[in-house]
């Protein structure tokens, strides 16, 4: 794995075809994390899937895909109107980013929302700016649903 010289990186490269493949929906129980290695990132790949699986995380499924600026929209509604939000949407619909599903170790939607954040945190060192930065991550039950749902479909 560690001499793979081919632009998508081995273990994203192994978890997207074959989550893809087989993909199917089970609703909200079969995932309850929703991460996005965002645009000019994607060189980081391994070790965010290393980073997941080491923390117990089972990842269901996988797509790499350009955001459209209306999807990138519905992502961060949330955050329309604020003052980074055109920035936000523009940065995230500007490149190719790969969306992920996670089921986590855990009992508790809130308890793998927050092991997600602390991943989420252990790539900070790579961050340009608050906007760009390494990875998204659902931040409710609902949110994760929600957002993966557009990022899917």
């Amino acid at each position: 794995i560690n001499n793979c010289l081919i632009k998508k990186t081995c273990l994203m490269r192994e978890a997207h075809y074959q989550k893809e493949e087989s993909r199917t929906r089970q609703g909200s129980e079969a995932f309850d994390g929703f991460i996005i290695i965002k645009p000019g990132f994607l060189s980081l790949g391994d070790e965010v899937y290393k980073e997941l699986i080491d923390s117990g995380f089972q990842i269901i499924s996988t797509k790499e895909k350009t955001l459209t600026r209306a999807e990138a929209e519905a992502i961060y509604e949330m955050h329309r109107g604020k003052m980074f939000f055109d920035e936000l949407v523009g940065y995230m619909s500007g490149g190719e980013s790969v969306g992920i599903e996670v089921k986590s170790p855990y009992e508790g939607h809130e308890e793998a929302i927050d092991a997600v954040n602390e991943i989420k945190q252990r790539f900070r060192k790579y961050s340009i700016d608050k906007t760009r930065n390494v990875l998204h991550s659902s931040d409710s039950h609902e949110n994760v649903i929600r957002e993966s749902a557009i990022y899917f479909r």
